[in-house]
């Protein structure tokens, strides 16, 4: 299943495709996966995994993908329906989206709008604020400086967070509970 990039509606496609016409409103869709090892300065669609290298430099552009592995340079906007892992320095102007975000203990992300998941596990500086539906996860080198509003939250020890602490459903309650019985 693939998401349209124009539409966002999902429909199925054969495994070995490379490319798609979406049936809701008719737009091409790349499936082609990217490896960028040098400047991109052009916006990136794909529905495909794109991978910016050590040498990778994103700069002033919105990449819509499926996953997205930021191993060099990246200054642009980020829009994934799959992982957004980052093992270097990030900073994510606009819209910033994914399903599981990953921030390595040698990375850093600045963003200048709240990044919104579904999951996160965050073991390195990360300045901005963070939307999640789901668990967040604070490893031990974890530097948060921004709100956290989330599903559930995992601190672990050396962990820091400066800001907002948002949690969101009836998950807290059943967290809390669960917690009181196993004291008992």
């Amino acid at each position: 299943m693939i998401e349209c990039l124009e539409c966002e509606q999902s429909h199925a496609v054969p495994p070995a495709s490379s490319s798609s016409l979406c049936p809701h409103c008719g737009a091409y869709i790349s499936l082609e996966n990217f490896e960028i090892n040098g400047d991109w300065s052009s916006r990136l669609q794909t529905r495909g995994d794109v991978n910016v290298g050590r040498g990778g430099n994103i700069r002033g552009v919105l990449v819509q993908c499926y996953n997205l592995t930021i191993k060099g340079t990246f200054n642009g906007g980020a829009d994934c329906n799959g992982d957004l892992l980052i093992t270097s320095s990030a900073t994510i102007n606009g819209r910033a989206r994914c399903r599981h975000l990953q921030l390595g203990k040698r990375a850093s992300l600045h963003l200048t709008h709240p990044l919104q998941t579904e999951e996160a596990t965050i073991n390195g500086p990360f300045h901005g604020d963070l939307l999640c539906t789901g668990r967040v996860t604070l490893r031990k080198h974890a530097i948060v400086d921004g709100g956290i509003k989330a599903g559930s939250l995992i601190i672990q020890t050396g962990a820091h967070h400066n800001g907002s602490v948002q949690m969101t459903g009836n998950s807290v309650a059943s967290q809390v509970s669960k917690l009181l019985d196993e004291e008992d």
